[in-house]
């Protein structure tokens, strides 16, 4: 299980097996050494059958692939650190990421379905795939906040941002609302004690966030 998302031709022994076989195939054979190097121009070829760019020639699978923890990061595109945080806490907590990947994009009810589609996507790559880290750009061009897409250059709140996100996974589906009520919703009770006779004047107020002040604190248990 610990390299079930390693294709068996990427393991090193596979690899270098592969790379044997094909100097064997050349070895004092000047066809399929022409034959091998036309083949080896065109993988390298910028939008080879539209599937990748350009490969460098000191090109290293390695270098790109999961990180040893087995996690998938998201690129950083300028000042997208707040949102990024924010995605991959969602993405941890198992029952906030099965619902949006199980969400239905179809429907009369469905909002936002622009968003629940790349950030299902989003998920999807968290979760599966094989690169180091997935970039976020299209989730940022149709996720609108303050009726603007987001700025990729403009630092913006992490609550601020945080809030915005599940109120419109709230508008998306049903079920989506019910799973970021109980993951997120609380509620806080302000009591007024009156200093002349015991009536205690109580309101209630719903919050999804809880400010914690960290200053010179090691962690979260010295809170």
């Amino acid at each position: 299980m610990e390299t079930r998302y390693l294709p068996k031709c990427k393991s090193k022994q596979s690899r270098d097996a592969a790379y044997e076989l094909m100097t064997e195939f050349v070895k004092g054979s000047a066809i399929n050494y022409k034959l091998l190097h036309s083949k080896m121009l065109r993988q390298h070829t910028p939008g080879h059958n539209g599937k990748h760019p350009h490969y460098p020639w000191n090109y290293w699978p390695h270098d790109d692939g999961r990180a040893s923890c087995g996690f998938v990061g998201l690129t950083n595109l300028g000042a997208t650190c707040y949102m990024a945080s924010c995605v991959q806490q969602l993405f941890m907590m198992s029952e906030a990421r099965d619902s949006v990947l199980s969400a239905k994009i179809s429907g009369q009810d469905v909002k936002h379905v622009g968003i629940l589609r790349e950030l299902q996507k989003m998920f999807a790559y968290l979760q599966e795939s094989e690169h180091k880290a997935y970039n976020p750009r299209s989730f940022c061009k149709v996720y609108v906040m303050d009726k603007q897409p987001l700025n990729t250059g403009e630092q913006k709140d992490m609550t601020e941002f945080f809030t915005d996100l599940i109120s419109k996974m709230e508008e998306m589906s049903p079920d989506l609302k019910d799973v970021v009520r109980s993951l997120f919703h609380g509620v806080i009770t302000n009591n007024v004690v009156s200093l002349d006779c015991p009536h205690v004047s109580r309101t209630l107020e719903e919050f999804y966030t809880v400010r914690c002040q960290v200053a010179d604190m090691k962690n979260l248990c010295d809170h």
